[in-house]
């Protein structure tokens, strides 16, 4: 249609036609590269996870059905989204939503006012799923939150954007559909005519790596699966695409069935659900409440089997992974985790396979996954193109399913389960007539427990067969220590948790009193409250101020460092990292990798032109690792190309060769234990100490309890992966990098260039978050960087995907905390503590012994122990060098300390809350442990006046008198409630860093520019200084801009960290407008 050739893709962006030829945008691409390509230039949808798991890179995908005229939107995951699957559609990005010059949208002016944007780089896809779901026709408050249940934040906690939620629901409420759905998502007739025709024909696609077919009825289909029998179908592209970008694999040909009508839609029929190969699982979703809702009631076994399915799609991914994932590709994938695979099993689902050669044949779900791992009946050249799950009206049928998960929602599962139970009449009670247990998670298949199926069938329905089949359940899934996803204790539990839950639930129902036990309940819209203290009206100070760059941050317009337009010349870069934890390189072999993947050089420690050393306090890190390597992902060198995906690919081809450890050397160290054990500890060990410890413990009438707590160690996740752009320009080298720490960026890559540091400029305008991971962590990237550019004479890009970044950058501290406490056995009063701290440093110095310090000055948390001494120890393992981290050692110290106080309280009887309160700081005068007067914080008062506004006395009887009532009465829950203060110490406890510079010109119209040291990630420094500014100069803060952090505007600035930014760069800034002022 419309001159289009036969390698062209037509899609709309925006209501703007795109007619792209795959031999230049390759048809594996997913939407979103091609969307952030300078051409195209739409840069508002984020690459954050890139695996559709945070919801950054959100948009929506409109068509319109011919034969009615509807238009159907829905949000997608663009980082999975193949740019061919677009073909046919209309894309609307952030940008087409609304803009700062044109206006905002309700959505985007909603998260302005509310305050919903922080650092703003998963804003654009909270705005695009808001978005989303109001252009599907949603106007209630829980429905357009549900809508977010794929967005991901590291910066509000959602209270902001709840409030924000709220308002689009009362805005839309008064708003017709027509209102709040933008040009952008509606072309013309004539534009859904091209769409729509192109639509209605088959494509065959050739690009430079990937020939992708999309087949227009299902005939077509068979045949090119006959002609390509290994060839990657997909639809959602949750499997395929994520493997092709983090695992580097390559599937020569691609295509989808997402084009054949027969294979689409979900049909509800007298004898059950018939569902497309094609069909989402949003479909199947919103056919089967439309099902339910039609269902007479009670409740049978057709009503109970939906709401078995709805539970468990409820909770599966999000709503971008389900509008864009099918049913069929689901299955296939035959993940051994899979939220419904289990639950076709227990229904007895029927699968069509269809080959070209061998028709159509049906098997049974519980004969399609087989024993191995992602091993199915699926013959060569066969596809899967059809489910049928029956739905029978047995009013004594019953039908559940269950999901353990670390996070209940956008998480994948633990363990998952599917019961299906038929009873029958007998005498006064019931026998059980059919018996279908399912499970995922306990072996590498989904798996029926074919032993407590026989417990069960047969027998009459009654408590000792209960206990019979959970004890079968338990013995039939015994793990091995060592199996993937570990906690194999815990995953057998949950099978009998489930199957007891279940129980219980068919009891109820029996007894005529409600639905299944164990069924979450359906949570209330978010709410929450904010309040300001009063301040004087003239004041800019004091006033809630929008995020000033939050209406760029919600149209998409804010620039990150990625966002940056590519240079000419630019390059690309990707890094070569170790694959194990230790050893001594022989070899690096990088010629075949170049050849063969067209990059153009590596580069390793011998082509530094000047120091290869790096590290925050004491250089013991490496930028390329030259002799050995003592961690996993540990730098050894960098590869250059034209292109990202060359880069990587050669990147991942580097050969590199270890000298063989002879049978008696010592292994890596992995953990704290395995450091204490080998003596393996950083050189220096630190304590704190007042009062006689040893004496208090041994005084008659003290109680003493003793033990230990393991805290592990967690991922920054700032949403905006490590990015560096190095550019040489005129003698000097200019760094435009992710990072918390400009100064050091800027000194050390001086220093491994052989530069004066007055050569290098470093920049960053905002941090897509940062969280203490891009306070030293991001240095050695920019120095990489760096090398590269300088030696190629062109700008170089490097940023980390996502599994790399997550895999080579330190974390949070793993501790160790040791302790002994003395107390009154009759008041829970502490008298002595003695703790001993252990961190794992990692491989390098890092930051790990301030970090340490931290920790020390904090194991006393809010608590004034007369007599208390803290040992520190880092520990020097074989794993990535851990470092800054939100609390910076104090959260691990302050652990320490609740564990033991919930260990007096078990002991003692006495409530925790009550053991707190006791032990609090009371006077301005107490001192800590490390010799600081609290001053005037009146603890006690705030803690009585939490516990009072809280009502936790009320709740805490509450939670009481239920955990003393059988878990039989209280549907198997138990419940918990705690208060727990914190005392955190900010500012640097290196003194010097805790200075700041500003630097305030006033132009001749009178508008203002500020520029300070810090770095703005989300906080609110910036605009925190823009009010400082304005307030001092009387003005206002329309007439006040900052514009970047650069080192040649403000030199040798401390880290953006320490929670004092707003402090110091505020008085520095202060000082400055005062001294214009007085001029």
């Amino acid at each position: 249609g419309a001159g289009a050739a036969s390698n062209d893709m037509i899609f709309y962006v925006n209501g703007k036609r795109h007619q792209v030829d795959a031999g230049q945008y390759d048809p594996s691409l997913c939407l979103l590269d091609y969307l952030r390509d300078d051409a195209v230039g739409l840069k508002g949808a984020k690459m954050a996870c890139g695996e559709g798991g945070c919801g950054a890179c959100t948009v929506v995908i409109s068509e319109r059905n011919e034969a009615t005229g509807e238009m159907v939107h829905r949000t997608v995951n663009s980082c999975l989204v193949p740019l061919p699957a677009a073909v046919g559609r209309n894309v609307t990005t952030v940008e087409g939503v609304g803009s700062v010059r044109d206006g905002l949208h309700p959505v985007q002016s909603a998260m302005v006012e509310n305050f919903g944007s922080q650092c703003g780089y998963c804003t654009p896809g909270f705005v695009m799923s808001l978005y989303g779901g109001l252009a599907a026709g949603m106007r209630s408050e829980r429905d357009l939150e549900k809508c977010l249940d794929g967005n991901l934040c590291r910066c509000t906690g959602y209270r902001s954007i709840a409030a924000a939620v709220r308002d689009v629901a009362e805005r839309a409420a008064a708003s017709g559909r027509a209102d709040l759905v933008t040009e952008a998502s509606r072309p013309d007739d004539t534009a859904w005519a091209e769409l729509a025709t192109v639509r209605g024909r088959s494509l065959r696609l050739r690009g430079a790596r990937t020939e992708w077919l999309a087949p227009a009825t299902k005939a077509e289909a068979l045949a090119a699966a006959a002609e390509h029998p290994d060839m990657r179908w997909v639809v959602g592209n949750t499997e395929v695409g994520i493997e092709q970008r983090f695992l580097g694999r390559a599937y020569p040909v691609q295509g989808t069935i997402s084009f054949v009508p027969e294979l689409q839609g979900v049909r509800v029929e007298e004898s059950g659900l018939r569902i497309g190969a094609a069909a989402s699982l949003s479909e199947l979703e919103e056919a089967l409440v439309q099902y339910e809702a039609g269902l007479p009631a009670p409740a049978d076994g057709r009503a109970r089997a939906a709401r078995a399915i709805l539970h468990q799609l409820h909770y599966f991914a999000g709503t971008s992974i389900r509008n864009g994932a099918s049913v069929a590709g689901n299955i296939v994938t035959a993940s051994p985790i899979s939220d419904l695979n289990p639950v076709w099993v227990a229904l007895d689902a029927l699968f069509v396979l269809e080959s070209q050669a061998g028709g159509a044949r049906v098997v049974p779900a519980r004969n399609f996954f087989r024993r191995g791992y992602r091993d199915v009946d699926l013959r060569p050249g066969e596809l899967l193109t059809e489910v049928r799950v029956p739905l029978r009206s047995e009013p004594l049928e019953f039908v559940q399913a269950f999901k353990a998960s670390p996070r209940r929602e956008d998480d994948i599962a633990t363990v998952t389960a599917a019961f299906n139970l038929r009873l029958a009449p007998e005498g006064d009670g019931y026998v059980v007539e059919r018996a279908a247990l399912a499970f995922g998670g306990m072996a590498p298949s989904t798996v029926s427990a074919a032993e407590a199926e026989a417990a069960l069938v047969g027998r009459p329905w009654n408590a000792a067969t209960q206990r019979a089949t959970e004890a079968a359940l338990r013995s039939s899934f015994v793990l091995p220590a060592d199996v993937p996803g570990g906690r194999p204790e815990y995953r057998t539990a949950l099978c009998g948790s489930f199957f007891r839950k279940f129980c219980a639930g068919v009891e109820a129902q029996l007894r005529g009193e409600g639905d299944a036990v164990g069924a979450p309940p359906v949570p209330p819209p978010l709410t929450g409250t904010l309040r300001y203290p009063a301040a004087p009206a003239e004041n800019v100070v004091g006033h809630p101020a929008a995020h000033v760059s939050a209406a760029r941050q919600v149209t998409g317009e804010a620039v990150y460092v990625d966002d940056l337009p590519r240079r000419p010349g630019e390059l690309y870069a990707a890094l070569v990292v170790s694959d194990r934890p230790a050893g001594r390189i022989r070899r690096v072999d990088a010629s075949a990798a170049l050849r063969d993947n067209g990059a153009r050089a590596f580069y390793g420690h011998g082509d530094v032109p000047g120091s290869n050393a790096l590290g925050d306090i004491i250089q013991d890190e490496e930028l390329f690792a030259s002799e050995r390597v003592t961690t996993v992902g540990q730098a050894i060198g960098v590869v250059v190309a034209e292109s990202e995906h060359a880069a990587r690919q050669a990147a991942r081809a580097v050969r590199v060769e270890y000298e063989e450890e002879g049978d008696g050397a010592p292994g890596p160290i992995l953990s704290i234990a395995e450091a204490v054990e080998r003596d393996s500890f950083l050189p220096v060990k630190h304590e704190i100490h007042r009062g006689d410890v040893d004496a208090a413990m041994g005084r008659d009438g003290a109680a003493v309890v003793q033990g230990a707590i393991n805290m592990g160690g967690q991922e920054h996740f700032y949403f905006e992966p490590n990015v560096t752009v190095a550019t040489p320009l005129d003698g000097e080298m200019i760094i435009d990098a992710s990072t918390q720490n400009l100064n050091k960026t800027q000194r050390f890559v001086a220093s491994v260039l052989g530069l004066p540091a007055n050569r290098v400029q470093a920049s960053v305008r905002r941090l897509g978050g940062g969280f203490g991971g891009k306070e030293t962590h991001t240095i050695f990237i920019s120095c990489a960087a760096a090398v590269a550019a300088h030696h190629e004479r062109r700008p170089v890009r490097l940023l980390l995907p996502r599994d790399q970044d997550m895999c080579i950058t330190g974390k949070r501290h793993p501790f160790r905390g040791e302790y002994r406490a003395a107390f009154c056995p009759e008041t829970g009063r502490v008298n002595a503590v003695d703790v001993q701290l252990y961190s794992n440093a990692g491989n390098w110095h890092d930051l790990s012994l301030p970090v340490l310090d931290r920790a020390i000055m904090h194991s006393d948390n809010a608590y004034n122990v007369p007599n208390m001494r803290v040992h520190g120890a880092a520990c020097r393992t074989n794993t990535v060098s851990n470092t800054a981290f939100r609390g910076f050692g104090g959260p691990q110290g302050m652990l320490v300390a609740e564990a033991w106080i919930e260990h007096i309280a078990a002991v003692t009887g006495i409530p925790p809350h009550v053991v707190r309160e006791r032990n609090l700081y009371q006077q301005p005068s107490d001192t800590t442990h490390y010799g600081m007067e609290v001053g005037a914080i009146d603890l006690p008062g705030l803690f009585a006046e939490c516990r009072r506004q809280s009502d936790l006395d009320a709740r805490y009887a509450a939670v009481e008198e239920l955990n003393a009532r059988p878990l039989e009465e209280t549907g198997y829950i138990r419940r918990g409630i705690s208060i727990v203060p914190a005392k955190f110490g900010i500012a640097f406890t290196h003194t010097p860093l805790n200075q700041a510079s500003a630097l305030v010109h006033i132009y001749t119209d009178g508008s203002v520019v500020v520029s300070h040291g810090g770095v703005e990630m989300g906080q609110g420094l910036h605009t925190k200084v823009l009010q400082v500014a304005a307030q001092t100069l009387g003005i206002s803060l329309d007439d006040v801009h900052l514009s970047d952090s650069h080192t040649a505007k403000i030199a040798n600035a401390s880290p953006t960290a320490a929670s004092i930014g707003s402090d110091v760069y505020g008085m520095a800034t202060l000082q400055a407008c005062e001294a214009l002022r007085e001029r």
